[in-house]
């Protein structure tokens, strides 16, 4: 009988601190306290170091399919920004894989990254190194841009490119101002 007294007393006294705590309205919160609470749910306020970036994209006719790689890279520091339907990366020391229509068709090296998920275009900077994956030809540049829609890759800048003596083929050596770099062909254009 003492026992169960005991626990009516515990019982009823836990109830009634949870109804006077639980039953009152939170405090409001100050100005500032709000402005935090939205900075941190803001696209923007998302940054870190350690990127590891997997971008796909899925096929309107089949969206239970496997979605096949667009680019997959590791960045040491990125800064998300943007908003929800059109997010931007902004990446530093980015290494990654490009991919045409499922497969991988170059490596990329660069300083700094801008992904543009709604524009489907990535735009590297600060002297950009682009090797193809079919034909081992390297290309180094100011600039590189690359779109999804085609996957050509785009370099300005102070091109120069490069690839070694292969069974039959020669190495080549060029320099332009330009490069266009297309995967379905595995051909670049030096201008």
């Amino acid at each position: 009988m003492e026992v169960k007294r005991t626990l009516w007393a515990i019982g009823t006294s836990l109830f009634a601190g949870l109804v006077i705590v639980g039953c009152n309205p939170k405090p409001p919160l100050s100005k500032k306290a709000k402005n935090k609470k939205q900075e941190a749910t803001l696209p923007g306020a998302i940054q870190g170091e350690n990127w590891k970036i997997a971008w796909r994209t899925r096929n309107p006719l089949n969206r239970n399919a496997l979605a096949p790689p667009v680019l997959t890279g590791i960045a040491e520091n990125g800064k998300l920004s943007g908003d929800e339907l059109n997010p931007t990366l902004q990446l530093e020391t980015f290494t990654a894989t490009l991919y045409h229509k499922g497969k991988p068709t170059a490596h990329i090296i660069a300083p700094k990254v801008n992904a543009d998920q709604k524009r489907k275009k990535v735009v590297a900077t600060g002297g950009v190194t682009v090797t193809s994956i079919a034909s081992g030809v390297i290309t180094k540049s100011d600039r590189v841009t690359w779109t999804l829609e085609g996957g050509k890759i785009v370099g300005e800048g102070n091109v120069s490119s490069f690839r070694a003596a292969t069974g039959k083929q020669p190495a080549i050596s060029q320099t332009g101002n330009k490069f266009t770099y297309d995967p379905e062909s595995d051909r670049s254009i030096i201008e």
